[in-house]
């Protein structure tokens, strides 16, 4: 078994990506006084480690949105941020099984060239700090880093508590899972969660001048165009007015998928983890 470094890489000033071995994108935003962490993770690997070896300064760890993939790493920090809608929902994953889950399920299609065993020996024997009482942030609120704030925008679609975080002296929005190149649909009401969507995406793209790229949270392991957000409107659009897409089922998802240029909405979900890790 080969040992696997964590893919690092520095996308702007004093900003790193921090895959989870292609698995899941965290953030290291440094300003003059603090540095951010965006999403922990599923728990592969030691993530608060790898941030504290890129920054002495102390860090906040904010989540974009409650799912067990984002969050894992949550509890390693002293501050922890979480929209109130997507409080419940992070409380729902079950974390023991999560970092086992997320390889077994996407590891090969999101890192196809290492096994998963050896994926999973990547995961601590130490169970991860609990997570903590995460402290609320709110559309608007501004986080001051020291010389480089960072804005929440609240973005509700794929979870009702989702934000992106805008970065805005480097011009940077960092979408979490609210604007990937797949978008999941969460819930049983279609075209509720398509309208949702829809404001969203519509909302973004009315701040577009604000910001030169999207940092996904999955899959782009640079900077993205901010076009996706475009594909996504036309996208909606298309399937409020009538369109429909194909069911698909892959190792990774099951439901209707419909494709519109650099994108995939999935819609109706059937997403169910077992004890094992497995879907």
């Amino acid at each position: 078994m080969k040992t696997i470094q964590r893919p690092i890489v520095s996308i702007a000033p004093r900003t790193w990506l921090l895959s989870e071995y292609k698995l899941v994108n965290s953030y290291l935003l440094e300003g003059d006084d603090l540095a951010m962490l965006i999403d922990g993770g599923a728990g592969v690997g030691n993530l608060a480690e790898d941030a504290r070896a890129l920054t002495p300064k102390p860090i906040l760890f904010v989540a974009t949105h409650g799912d067990g993939d984002h969050i894992a790493a949550a509890g390693c920090f002293d501050k922890a941020y979480l929209h109130p809608l997507d409080q419940t929902r992070a409380s729902m994953f079950p974390l023991a099984q999560m970092a086992s889950y997320m390889v077994r399920s996407r590891g090969p299609v999101r890192n196809p060239e290492t096994p998963v065993e050896d994926l999973l020996a990547l995961i601590p024997k130490e169970p991860l700090p609990p997570l903590p009482k995460f402290l609320p942030m709110e559309e608007g609120q501004v986080f001051q880093l020291g010389g480089r704030p960072v804005e929440v925008i609240h973005t509700p679609g794929h979870s009702d508590g989702s934000v992106c975080l805008l970065d805005k002296k480097n011009r940077l929005l960092f979408t979490g899972d609210a604007c990937n190149d797949r978008l999941l649909v969460c819930g049983e009401d279609r075209d509720a969660g398509l309208r949702q969507s829809l404001n969203t995406f519509e909302k973004l793209w009315a701040r577009r001048d604000e910001f030169d790229y999207i940092c996904q949270g999955h899959d782009a392991l640079d900077k993205a165009d901010k076009s996706f957000i475009l594909d996504y409107i036309e996208a909606i659009q298309a399937l409020l007015a009538g369109a429909e897409g194909t069911h698909r089922t892959d190792a990774m998802h099951s439901g209707i998928m419909y494709p519109h240029k650099k994108v995939m909405v999935w819609y109706n979900l059937d997403m169910k983890m077992d004890d094992k890790g497995k879907e």
